[in-house]
């Protein structure tokens, strides 16, 4: 699995390709040159901000053979994470993500759907217990 970019880079790399190629393709005046150079920067502003998905692959962590993999994808968005799982889905969409990580007043809390056939999440959970500042100091 390929690391993670940190959120202030993230943008449609395939679109940052093809402007730099049609930068180099050309000759390029200083006035067209800033003319593209701020409708590029435009573009990803924008995918900054619209959900961005990254595909991951799950190696069974148990030795069994043959290996067991479980297909997702990740989608990140100002919304929250959504883990989708290939062959899993929440009640109300097919191939929906049964797991959303999610912010609730400043605290993250984990959502899940354990249960296809039910709409409401069969489990959330908040993670104001594992903030760091929580970490008992046990040299003490």
């Amino acid at each position: 699995m390929r690391k993670r970019a940190p959120d202030h880079v993230l943008f449609n790399v395939a679109k940052l390709r093809e402007h730099l190629a049609t930068f180099i393709r050309c000759t390029v005046t200083t006035n067209h040159f800033d003319k593209m150079l701020g409708d590029l920067m435009t573009e990803l502003l924008a995918d900054c901000k619209q959900p961005h998905a990254d595909r991951f692959l799950l190696e069974d962590v148990y030795d069994v053979k043959p290996k067991k993999y479980v297909r997702g994808r990740l989608e990140v968005s100002g919304f929250g994470i959504l883990v989708f799982l290939n062959g899993y889905s929440d009640c109300n969409t097919r191939g929906g993500g049964p797991v959303l990580v999610e912010n609730r007043e400043g605290i993250p809390y984990v959502v899940v759907w354990a249960d296809v056939n039910e709409e409401e999440p069969t489990h959330v959970i908040s993670l104001e217990g594992a903030r760091e500042s929580n970490r008992r100091n046990d040299d003490a």
